[in-house]
């Protein structure tokens, strides 16, 4: 009886360990974006294609949902989850990982910044004259502006979101601003801020704004920016990061991370 047990534990054990290795193996090998796991695909994958003695050849089970080349096309709305096998092959060694690649919700904003990992989210996408509309309005607003590629928009909004709806709003009207931002050269070959991005930017006192990294002389906005207005006017703003977080290579600390709220906090008690 003992021996039966003692057995059974010793499979199990190996069973587990199995596991284990088969869930880890191949992990140098890709990089997800910030909020996906193996089980939850949404966004394009980086996949290594040399190290430092070979190069790594990739294939894939269905490449119309992950190309070889890290490439997601997520299934549509009312479509099956689909699982994907890549296949690594170098230093004579075969590596197979598995993926679910999560289909479509048909929430626009929802499938676009899938880190909201909240799909009673509050975010609602506008365009530019929308956002300029809103400093005519005669009321409280919060603003987000930000782009999909930002890493810190990336982990930042889902703060967002959770801190609005904790004190009651249900709207942040979010702006696309990566195409709109930006600097160019005038006449003079000076730099100046494009046209459209100088309209949002005078609209906002500038003892809330910050410089340019480049042309300090130039008022700036960085992404994420989170506003709010009152009476089409900005009463308190957060732009840029958490003072000593770089998203691109860690995730906030528990510090930054409340520390970001009491920020948001204290920029929703202006208009509350």
């Amino acid at each position: 009886m003992k021996k039966n047990i003692l057995f059974n534990l010793i499979i199990t054990l190996f069973i587990v360990m199995s596991s284990c290795q088969t869930n880890d193996q191949g992990s140098e090998l890709y990089q997800l974006t910030y909020g996906d796991s193996r089980n939850n695909v949404r966004n394009n994958i980086s996949l290594v294609t040399e190290t430092e003695t070979h190069v790594v050849f990739w294939s894939s089970s269905d490449e119309n949902v992950i190309s070889v080349t890290g490439e997601v096309t997520r299934p549509l709305l009312g479509e099956s989850n689909k699982k994907v096998t890549l296949t690594a092959n170098y230093d004579d060694e075969v590596i197979k990982i598995v993926f679910t690649v999560i289909a479509l919700t048909g929430d626009e904003v929802y499938d676009k910044n899938p880190w909201l990992n909240d799909k009673d989210h509050i975010i609602i996408e506008i365009n530019y004259n929308q956002l300029l509309n809103l400093f005519d309005q005669e009321k409280s607003l919060l603003v987000y502006l930000g782009f999909e590629q930002c890493p810190y928009c990336r982990e930042y909004l889902p703060t967002f979101n959770k801190i609005a709806k904790e004190y009651g709003f249900t709207e942040i009207f979010y702006f696309n601003f990566l195409s709109t931002r930006g600097v160019e050269l005038d006449e003079d070959e000076n730099p100046v801020l494009k046209a459209e991005f100088q309209e949002i930017i005078h609209r906002i006192d500038t003892s809330f704004l910050a410089s340019h990294s480049t042309y300090s002389e130039l008022n700036w906005l960085f992404a994420p920016t989170f506003m709010a207005l009152n009476d089409g006017i900005v009463v308190d703003l957060f732009t840029g990061a958490v003072e000593g977080h770089n998203a691109s290579r860690s995730t906030l600390t528990e510090e930054q991370q409340t520390e970001l709220e009491e920020i948001l906090t204290r920029i929703i008690n202006k208009i509350t």
